[in-house]
């Protein structure tokens, strides 16, 4: 990191990670071309899960090798400081490298999908509203753990 006096903790990294809306997952595509999508993730203990149709783009490239890259932004405001003339953006951001692997097991399925759910759709989560959707569902969504590497966090505040 360049700018190591804007590096963040661990911990702040974390934070980061568990409040921001979505990640940006990057992936080595086809000839060597970069493949990106935002997609919605939680993070479970050093896991991070998120669901996907069974096929696609993305579940070939993740099967054909998995190694990922993940930007994770929680804010990001375009700022002007003027006791310096200076143009900018403020900002905190996490990035996390890892290895994504497929999850095949039942039980492991339920679980990543209930913490989605609870982090994404926390007041969906009443009566048997989950359970209903599993049963239907769960054989046709594919899941994703990524195995985290590497965590780095990185923030210019507004005042610094």
């Amino acid at each position: 990191m360049r700018r190591s006096d804007r590096a963040l903790s661990h911990e702040a990294a974390l934070a980061i990670i568990d409040h921001a809306p979505f990640g940006t997952v990057a992936m080595c595509g086809k000839d060597g071309l970069p493949y990106c999508v935002p997609l919605n993730l939680v993070r479970v203990n050093n896991d991070l899960y998120f669901h996907c149709a069974l096929s696609g783009t993305k579940s070939d490239l993740l099967r054909s090798g998995g190694r990922v890259c993940i930007t994770f932004v929680t804010q990001a405001q375009p700022g002007y400081q003027a006791e310096k003339n200076n143009f900018t953006c403020f900002y905190r951001s996490a990035i996390v490298t890892g290895q994504a692997h497929e999850v095949l097991d039942p039980l492991e399925k339920t679980e990543a999908l209930r913490a989605i759910c609870r982090r994404f759709l926390p007041d969906a989560m009443v009566g048997d509203n989950f359970s209903r959707a599993v049963e239907t569902s769960l054989h046709r969504t594919g899941i994703w753990r990524i195995s985290m590497d590497q965590i780095t966090g990185k923030s210019r505040p507004e005042r610094d």
